[in-house]
């Protein structure tokens, strides 16, 4: 009994952890379509956060333009939220922090992506929500060489992303039809996974119950009469 419960929990928990993907704009056509920094401190990209949970992965078309001199620096993932034209946002979640050794190289066919894992505390998205990727180069110089690859997708658009000058403190738009080029999956927070397991947990149990209480119906034997 105690086995079949336990598989039971496993197959629930292995179903939802699975993941949700909530952004994809990766294609492996795309070869190497990118917007460099430039004088853009910070690029945003908006999603919807679907069923919400914690951030498990975010892969990225980050790369180092080719010729002239190699990007320098570090770069941040970030989640914001409240970006608009003339508003300032704010950081939701510091996700990863990396350096140019964490980038692709231009040139490469198809478009060189990295898969970056969290780096730090987890906060879970809300179910329903909208909220931005930002990628932020941080203390870089050649800001020309860095660049995030375009996507394949309808993510662009006026009010779907957005830069941050080096100057200023407020976004404004940029004219990036397909949006940028992404990978966001989500999984349930370890409270869900585990209320989900002791729920599948507790449905097999009461199955055995009913079967053990259910009354046993006794079989009736005839007499054998001698002829």
């Amino acid at each position: 009994m105690r086995g079949m419960l336990l598989g039971l929990a496993v197959m629930v928990l292995g179903d939802v952890a699975r993941g949700d993907v909530v952004y994809d704009n990766l294609s492996s056509v795309n070869t190497t379509n990118g917007y460099g920094f430039g004088n853009h401190k910070a690029y945003a990209q908006k999603f919807s956060s679907g069923a919400g949970g914690q951030i498990a992965t975010i892969k990225l078309n980050l790369f180092e333009a080719a010729g002239g001199a190699t990007w320098s620096g570090t770069f941040n993932i970030q989640i914001w939220t409240n970006i608009a034209v003339g508003q300032a946002g704010s950081v939701f979640l510091d996700f990863y922090q990396g350096t140019q050794a964490n980038i692709g190289t231009d040139g490469a066919a198809p478009s060189p992506t990295y898969t970056y894992n969290l780096g730090g505390s987890n906060t879970a998205l809300a179910a329903g929500n909208d909220y931005f990727l930002v990628v932020t180069r941080v203390g870089a110089t050649n800001g020309n060489q860095l660049d995030w690859g375009a996507g394949p997708g309808n993510f662009g658009g006026g009010s779907n992303v957005f830069g941050l000058l080096n100057a200023d403190s407020t976004w404004t738009t940029v004219n990036i039809a397909n949006g940028f080029g992404a990978e966001i999956v989500t999984v349930p927070e370890p409270g869900t996974l585990l209320l989900g397991g002791i729920a599948a947990a507790c449905g097999g149990g009461g199955v055995w119950w009913r079967r053990k209480r259910k009354p046993q119906v006794a079989e009736t034997v005839e007499p054998v009469t001698a002829v």
